[in-house]
């Protein structure tokens, strides 16, 4: 497997766009897009680490309370927010307790309160397809 095709299936093995990827890794998104679409190829090195610094920081906001997030980690979960009845798994559109779909498909318990999602600091994030 050529290094742009490792690069683009262990971004959307975790759901992410090159710029969620970036984001995460902190590194330039013109670097990932010249990777990604073959127009420059990173040295085996590199690209090793790259692929294994995603998936770290995927695992390690996996278990990790939702106060324990850093302003930016929030942010980038937040961005696809989407609280779910945790029985039916339909949208919610009333208040109560639920499940909050968070970006790169990971999830946290939550509740929604006068039409607001809430969660809780101690709320621990999960990946439900474990």
């Amino acid at each position: 497997m050529k290094a742009n095709e490792i690069l683009k299936k262990i971004r959307t093995e975790h759901n992410l766009t090159q710029q969620a990827a970036c984001s995460l890794l902190g590194m330039p998104k013109r670097t990932w897009e010249s990777w990604e679409t073959g127009d420059r190829t990173p040295s085996d090195w590199m690209l090793n680490i790259v692929v294994e610094m995603l998936k770290i920081k995927i695992e390690e906001i996996e278990g990790s309370t939702w106060g324990s997030l850093s302003n930016e980690e929030e942010e980038f979960l937040a961005q696809e927010m989407n609280a779910v009845d945790g029985i039916t798994g339909n949208d919610m559109r009333k208040d109560g307790e639920c499940i909050i779909d968070l970006y790169a498909g990971l999830s946290v318990p939550g509740k929604v309160e006068d039409g607001e999602i809430v969660i809780d600091d101690e709320a621990i994030i999960y990946n439900p397809s474990k």
